[in-house]
């Protein structure tokens, strides 16, 4: 919901509020060698003796409440003129998490573990929870039984922000940016079960933190169609900043203490309008240093001990090259580089950071060749990205190109039929890798047809 009231000409203040309700529940394998079935250790041989089918589970009810209440506005002091926002934001979220238990049909709980059905044991052995390495069937009847494990855990998360921004023309060629926030983030993970059985005393683990972001620019227009400008931002991510559900892991007794993760950005770059404002160019270069880095240095022990950087440089450009051939082009140059490791991991200083490609690239096009029909095609390109590189070993996945193609139609000025095709050559290719033992796989070729409506 969303409230807005003009108090002057030049002052307006606004509330938004939102209430969002989401769940997620969902039971799925996936081949899984970290038992050693896949490759010899010794020899480095493939190995057919089958491959474990990992069960991965996840069911989760949440609900999240936000709130932000600004003030924007102009006001003039003396020769300068400002453009100012500011305002405070809340938010709750409170979410239960549970699992689903699955077991064999002695009731055991399914593991890669030899003694509960491991491929080590043969094929014929693990209840079909082990299939071939390179003849994998899908159609082995499940065996074992799937029980929900509801409410195993409860994160609430509570954050609070203040913020202020400002836009200070000096001249219409010379402008200024600057802008502070705060923010408070308290989060607690309350822990009701160990497996399928319940604590006799929840367990509960709070880690509350504040920081300070600052940002400041300023642009330098030498024409009407061109701007110069330079930035420098600051950020921070707390312990639990995501309650769980993605990288950033749960509060826990190892990280709860942890300081923010800490990352500055500066930034220069120059904006031009070419050909009547039909084409836009950008370019800009950047360095990007995150210290306070959480790093295991053993099994038990978390520490603010990393630091790492990015230099990077982004070409641009996007527009029309007629009235009825447009395009984007744009090309990102990345060098990474772990500046600081965990005393037990100095070795590895120097070397690039996990999925963090080199070189990237895009290009689209699109061309009108009826006055109802528009066709365009494109390319993607990554650079080959590490999921783990040390001083010893490196695990990474290759380059790719991708090409994608459109058609849209027409049919009156309120509707239009658009046809996509995304992975023409239906290439396999892979867009992450891990440190452990596996890559994320992306999607074969596939085609959406959808229909617009403009009214």
């Amino acid at each position: 919901m969303k409230l807005e009231h003009d108090l002057t000409e030049n002052l307006t203040i606004s509330n938004i509020a939102t209430y969002n309700k989401s769940k997620n529940d969902y039971i799925w394998t996936q081949p899984d060698d970290s038992q050693g079935n896949f490759i010899n250790a010794t020899t480095g041989e493939l190995k057919d003796i089958g491959i474990w089918r990992r069960v991965n589970s996840r069911t989760t009810d949440g609900n999240t409440f936000s709130d932000q209440l600004s003030l924007r506005g102009k006001f003039n002091t003396s020769i300068l003129k400002h453009s100012f926002n500011t305002g405070a934001e809340y938010s709750k979220l409170d979410k239960d998490a549970g699992s689903y238990l699955v077991t064999d049909p002695n009731t055991s709980a399914i593991s890669g573990a030899i003694t509960n059905g491991a491929c080590t044991l043969g094929l014929a052995a693990a209840n079909g929870w082990c299939t071939s390495t390179f003849n994998p069937n899908a159609n082995v009847p499940f065996l074992g039984t799937i029980t929900k494990n509801a409410r195993v855990s409860n994160t609430t998360t509570e954050t609070t922000g203040i913020y202020f921004f400002d836009n200070i023309e000096i001249n219409p060629q010379l402008l200024v940016d600057l802008g502070v926030r705060w923010d408070k983030f308290e989060t607690e993970l309350t822990t009701y079960k160990s497996g399928a059985n319940l604590l006799p005393t929840p367990t509960v683990v709070n880690s509350d933190s504040d920081f300070w972001s600052y940002n400041a620019g300023i642009t330098f227009k030498p024409t009407e169609n061109s701007a110069v400008y330079a930035s420098y931002a600051t950020s921070a991510t707390p312990v639990g900043v995501d309650s769980g559900e993605s990288s950033e892991s749960s509060p826990s007794l190892a990280i709860k203490d942890l300081d923010p993760e800490k990352a500055r950005t500066i930034e220069v770059g120059t904006k031009w309008d070419l050909l009547n404002n039909k084409l836009n160019a950008t370019a800009a270069i950047f360095r990007t240093e995150k210290t306070n880095t959480r790093v295991a240095v053993d099994a038990n022990t978390t520490m603010n001990a990393g630091e790492s950087k990015v230099d990077g440089v982004e070409l641009g450009l996007n527009g029309n090259i007629t009235d009825a051939w447009a395009m984007s082009f744009g090309y990102t140059y990345l060098n990474s580089e772990l500046v600081k490791a965990a005393y037990n991991a100095k070795a590895n200083e120097g070397l690039p950071l996990p999925n963090v490609p080199k070189n990237s690239a895009t290009l689209w096009t699109t061309y009108q060749v009826l006055p109802q029909v528009t066709v365009g095609g494109g390319a993607t390109y990554m650079d080959k990205v590490f999921g783990a590189k040390t001083s010893t070993s490196e695990k990474w996945v290759p380059s790719y190109v991708r090409y994608d193609a459109m058609a849209r139609y027409n049919v009156n000025k309120n509707v239009d039929l658009q046809l996509n095709v995304n992975n023409l050559s239906d290439k396999r290719y892979f867009t992450k890798a891990y440190g452990s033992h596996y890559a994320t796989e992306a999607e074969g070729r596939s085609a959406v047809l959808s229909v617009n409506f403009k009214y």
